[in-house]
């Protein structure tokens, strides 16, 4: 995993399952953006008045692998993240 060699983890330790699960990456601990969300009470970045923010926006060029991230918080601002 190319991931994990970037950042030194062990495989298992890459395996992410997204910001909302109990399983994420140790990258993740340090995270602006989960601790933002958290902070304004809001379960995806799209339901916040400021999106898409620049913290947002650097850390989609910081992590490209993450590519869908536009994909899906423009279908949860459209829809709502039950559907």
């Amino acid at each position: 995993m190319v991931l994990a060699a970037q950042f030194h983890y062990t495989e298992e330790e890459s395996k992410c399952y997204g910001c909302r699960s109990d399983k994420r990456l140790p990258y993740c601990e340090k995270c602006k953006i989960f601790t933002c969300a958290t902070e304004r009470g809001i379960d995806f970045c799209s339901q916040c008045d400021a999106y898409p923010c620049d913290d947002l926006k650097q850390f989609q060029s910081a992590m490209p692998h993450r590519i869908e991230l536009w994909e899906n918080l423009e279908k949860v601002k459209s829809i709502g993240y039950r559907q």
